[in-house]
């Protein structure tokens, strides 16, 4: 038997993401559909972190209000995810 292993090509990267400032500290995170994708995965990094922490997953929503538990510099990157769940990012730094 042979086996053969198909792989799909990545999905792009969710375009338009942008951040804005909230009352109390929040941010709204918005960004555009990118097809087929089913998920949508949200990281966060602050200047202390070396890396980026996922934050959460949206679901087919498009946009998400960041409560940070502090005032500051933070940069955020949105993945798209497809149903193979491999993600595809977007950076925003803010």
């Amino acid at each position: 038997p042979v086996a053969t292993i198909s792989t799909r090509p990545p999905l792009e990267s969710p375009p338009g993401l942008s951040a804005k400032a909230l009352p109390a500290g929040a941010v709204e995170l918005k960004w555009q559909a990118v097809p087929d994708a089913v998920d949508y995965q949200l990281y966060r990094k602050t200047p202390a972190q070396p890396a980026f922490s996922p934050l959460t997953r949206s679901g087919p929503v498009l946009t998400w209000v960041d409560t940070p538990l502090a005032d500051g510099p933070y940069q955020y990157v949105v993945a798209s995810v497809p149903a193979s769940k491999e993600e595809t990012g977007s950076p925003l730094e803010g």
